[in-house]
């Protein structure tokens, strides 16, 4: 008789356990769903910047194309006005515009390759903030 008074109280205790594995499962899903939620909106968060990073990506990359081929039509023009100096009355010596054509050309190409790295950073090498994080 004791013997079938234990699976008795061991069912007891299964019901009584019943709500609160209800209440588990509940708050377990519930959990479940905040969690792929917050996931959801992290990966929204990021496509949406990498969207705003493309938009700013083209616009430096168009602005710094333009500077670049005003500063290449400018240096263009002072050799031209040099090259015409008898009807311009525009004398320069040939130091000076070899000085202004390899440093233009430097600036020019290093601003460049500066800007197009930072724009359009390799893939395959990690990215680090200011601290170094």
């Amino acid at each position: 008789m004791a013997s079938q008074q234990i699976p008795k109280a061991a069912a007891q205790d299964d019901l009584d356990n019943a709500p609160d594995q209800a209440d588990l499962k509940t708050r377990l899903e519930e959990q479940s769903y905040q969690l792929a939620k917050v996931e959801t909106e992290l990966a929204q968060a990021q496509v949406k910047s990498v969207h705003q990073d493309i938009n700013e990506r083209k616009k430096y990359a168009s602005n710094i194309y333009r500077l670049i081929c005003f500063w290449v039509f400018g240096l263009l023009l002072v050799v031209c006005l040099s090259s015409w100096s008898v009807k311009t009355k525009f004398n320069t010596p040939t130091a000076v515009l070899l000085a202004l054509v390899g440093s233009t050309t430097l600036n020019v190409l290093g601003l460049f390759y500066i800007v197009a790295h930072y724009l359009f950073p390799d893939p395959c090498t990690p990215r680090t903030g200011r601290n170094g994080t």
